[in-house]
């Protein structure tokens, strides 16, 4: 396996180059027709094999949604005696994020962060309360947890 320069990441050891997960649940930001193509590539196989390739290069952390799917694969790719790290993104679409966070937290993720199109809506509405608590519920499952925003004055 190469070696990438690693940094602290709340007590991790991560890779400075980290997996993106957005191609793995078919989320291009261009197009339908990318998002489907994305779809029908990133079937599970396809998964563990970026997986597995980005440990074999020295990148040993990836992030995605925390969405059924993603949770699927991850513990696909550690029961398979993968051991990249995870770092996962609140699913918005569940009826219960917090719920959604207690899920995330029984694959043992390295961190939870919440979702950012999520946090700018909480925002804009004048409920952004509500994301201190999503952060709250992270805390409660002993995680490091973040916060997504298109916004920099919600990171203020």
């Amino acid at each position: 396996m190469n070696t990438l320069p690693l940094v602290d990441f709340c007590g991790a050891k991560v890779s400075r180059l980290i997996c993106g997960g957005n191609p793995l649940s078919g989320f291009s930001h261009v197009s339908a027709e990318l998002d489907q193509e994305m779809i029908e590539y990133f079937d599970m196989p396809n998964i563990q094999r970026l997986l597995t390739e980005c440990l074999r290069n020295g990148i040993n952390t990836y992030q995605s949604r925390g969405d059924r799917h993603q949770m699927r694969a991850y513990l696909e790719h550690r029961l398979h005696g993968g051991d990249m790290q995870w770092i996962a993104q609140t699913a918005s679409e569940f009826a219960s994020i917090p719920g959604n966070i207690r899920e995330i937290a029984r694959y043992k993720p390295i961190a939870i962060y919440h979702h950012g199109t999520h946090t700018d809506n909480s925002w804009h509405t004048g409920k952004i309360d509500q994301v201190r608590d999503i952060v709250k519920a992270i805390h409660d499952c002993g995680l490091p947890a973040g916060v997504g925003s298109h916004i920099p004055e919600v990171i203020q």
